[in-house]
């Protein structure tokens, strides 16, 4: 067995792992706002009127209706949880192939996937009854989608990245970071011409649009909803006390994304300084945009944060990589060191399970 495949199956089995820990443990005690909305969508479209439909949780409508053919065999909560399920280990699979391609380093790639499946809002909010995971999993299949496409510039894979990003945004919003790192590593990495670069967002742009435009169409002439009376409710009634955006809650917000994994960040940003490696450098500066589309959100939160999964653990898997002349002594720390952080986010998760609406109002730790 080669040592890719051999740190894969490492990943993946550890996920496994994980997965059924959360799902026995964690994720029958979890009381998210948004999964009774979820839940309720799902059986009034399912044909029970006495549910009421959350117009803001059909205009991602996928997640719905697949919850909907599957809730009368293993019912609407757990159908959110099954598809997630899937995600889960198409991610998975998709964070390893993505650190490899980026380091050609097997085990950077097995220290990156354990830093995605241990982060907090994986553990809080990835395998619940919700749809965040799908949007994480189609982003990083777009990330890698669009490193294709700068290796060798065509319209026919431009075409593909713009419909899987079109695709994603049918499951989750926060898909809209994927068209700004396509024109992000467009300009940073090719030698096109502008023309030629503008043609290429253009091929990207149009399957992402029409799949937008057809899916607000129906949305609207079904349920007279579409995403600017979402975004027009957001801004004409803003969050206020803990929700309101502060620097102290988005500094909340951010350290609960890795919490003890930013030291490992930020020594990732001091070897790439070092090491200087451009190409690399470019694919990851394309990364900080759309890492910072949370901020676009109504309010701050980390599961929201969590679209800066790609750049956090590309970063992070190159910072905890230790250089001593002792290759079992670089071993023993950087396996503690992971040990330490899975820990650490698995503890803070049972904590905010306990405690967390005592500390802060409800649905901010789980909402």
């Amino acid at each position: 067995m080669t040592n890719f495949k051999k740190y894969l199956l490492i990943s993946l089995s550890l996920a496994l792992i994980s997965a059924v820990l959360l799902l026995v443990y964690f994720v029958p005690r979890f009381d998210h706002t948004d999964t009774a909305q979820y839940i309720s969508t799902i059986k009034n479209i399912s044909g029970d009127r006495g549910a009421e439909l959350f117009q803001n949780r059909i205009l991602k409508p996928m997640p719905i209706f697949i919850s909907v053919l599957l809730s009368p065999v293993f019912g609407e909560k757990n159908s959110l949880i099954i598809q997630n399920l899937v995600f889960y280990f198409l991610s998975v699979f998709l964070i390893f192939l993505l650190i490899y391609r980026l380091y050609k380093n097997e085990k950077q790639a097995f220290y990156g996937t354990v830093l995605y499946i241990g982060a907090y809002p994986m553990l809080a909010y990835g395998l619940a009854a919700l749809t965040d995971l799908s949007g994480w999993f189609f982003y990083i299949l777009s990330i890698l989608i669009s490193l294709n496409f700068i290796e060798k510039p065509n319209l026919k894979t431009a075409f593909l990245a713009g419909s899987i990003a079109g695709l994603g945004i049918l499951f989750k919003e926060n898909m809209a970071a994927a068209p700004i790192f396509f024109a992000s590593i467009l300009f940073l990495t090719t030698n096109l011409s502008v023309k030629d670069k503008l043609k290429h967002i253009l091929i990207y742009g149009i399957p992402f649009a029409i799949i937008i435009l057809v899916n607000s169409i129906i949305i609207y002439k079904l349920y007279s909803y579409s995403y600017l009376d979402w975004y027009m409710a957001q801004f004409n009634h803003p969050q206020e006390g803990f929700f309101a955006y502060t620097p102290l809650r988005i500094a909340i917000e951010m350290i609960r994304v890795l919490l003890v994994g930013w030291v490992f960040v930020l020594l990732g940003i001091k070897k790439e300084l070092i090491a200087k490696n451009k190409e690399r450098m470019k694919v990851l500066a394309a990364l900080i945009l759309p890492s910072l589309s949370f901020f676009l959100w109504a309010y701050p939160h980390n599961r929201i944060a969590y679209i800066a999964a790609p750049l956090l653990v590309l970063l992070g898997s190159f910072g905890i990589l230790r250089n001593y002349k002792n290759y079992k002594l670089n071993n023993f720390v950087e396996l503690t060191l992971l040990s330490l952080y899975v820990l650490v986010n698995y503890a803070a998760l049972e904590f905010f399970l306990n405690y967390g609406t005592i500390l802060q109002p409800p649905g901010t730790f789980f909402g």
